[in-house]
């Protein structure tokens, strides 16, 4: 048995913070990650993607997908994530597709190469070596964090999707899924803006927030409501609810819209937050950043 592999401190300290500069995943023991990927991947997956946005009106047994059964993100995939939720110990697995994680995410860039040093990696390249006749695909854990646990395993979910966006492409092995690439665009333009402000913020945290911008820019995306109406101060924007506001807000900054920031931002302060009766602190521990608007109105005590 070789020795564990360990991951330098300083990526370790980093993966702590709220937004480290470059979120490498923390390493897993060796020995606990080679019992997780004894699990039997026996059977024929599924080719057709069956995620969130595009599973069939008949509700799967499970939504959690299973090692024989996974979510199908990719029908290229060649590689099932696994992760397991901190508060429950549920297991979610994702038939992936490898070359479009990397090609679009610095961090499963670095948590898919074996030359890396992490132990995910060299799981993998172990993996990918022991199964060419067994037919089984490799194994690879997303380590969970109290990050991951705060964003939700829904917005996990679709971020993957839109990392293996490409993989919808019609081709002569699923010809009559065409159209599953516009299928998909429909359906997360309409999804709940809680949900997207989250999913920003997990592509945030996976050092990954391009594929995710250049989703809702092809959609030119519409807040949900009509992106029109959020352009000028109204009666409307008044009656909305101050998580809405703040979401939006967070989402506008994320996607450049200074105008819709500026009429929602002037509308929380014309609306006023239970928040503020006593000096905006930053919470503890993990947080949404809609929760603490750090640009301005909450990032700064004014000096007395």
């Amino acid at each position: 048995m070789t020795d564990p592999i360990q991951e330098p401190s300083t990526l370790a300290l980093a993966m702590t913070s709220r937004q480290p500069a470059f979120r490498f995943p923390p390493a897993v023991a060796p020995m606990k990650a080679l019992t997780e990927i004894n699990e039997s991947l026996v059977g024929v997956l599924p080719e057709k993607p069956n995620t969130s946005l595009l599973r069939p009106r008949e509700p799967r047994p499970s939504d959690r997908g299973s090692p024989n059964s996974p979510i199908i993100a990719s029908p290229s995939g060649d590689v099932i994530l696994k992760y397991t939720k901190p508060s429950s110990g549920e297991r979610f697995y994702w038939k992936v597709d490898s070359r479009m994680l990397k090609e679009n995410s610095p961090y499963f860039r670095v948590l898919l190469d074996p030359t890396k040093g992490f132990v995910e990696g060299q799981l993998l390249a172990q993996q990918l070596a022991d199964s060419t006749d067994s037919g089984s695909l490799p194994v690879v854990v997303i380590p969970a964090t109290p990050f991951t646990e705060l964003y939700g395993v829904d917005a996990l979910e679709l971020f993957l999707q839109i990392l293996c966006f490409e993989a919808l492409a019609s081709d002569e092995n699923h010809g009559e899924d065409e159209g599953l690439q516009a299928v998909f665009s429909f359906n997360l333009k309409a999804q709940p803006l809680s949900l997207v402000a989250r999913l920003i913020e997990i592509a945030d945290y996976y050092n990954s927030p391009q594929p995710v911008l250049d989703a809702f820019r092809r959609l030119d995306y519409s807040f949900g409501k009509g992106k029109l109406r959020l352009c000028k101060f109204s009666e409307a924007t008044l009656k909305m609810s101050e998580d809405r506001i703040r979401q939006t807000i967070v989402l506008a900054n994320f996607l450049n819209q200074e105008l819709i920031a500026k009429v929602l931002t002037h509308t929380l302060v014309i609306v006023g937050s239970k928040r503020w009766v006593h000096p905006p602190q930053v919470p503890e521990g993990p947080y949404l950043r809609w929760q603490h608007l750090a640009n301005g109105l909450e990032g700064m005590t004014p000096e007395i």
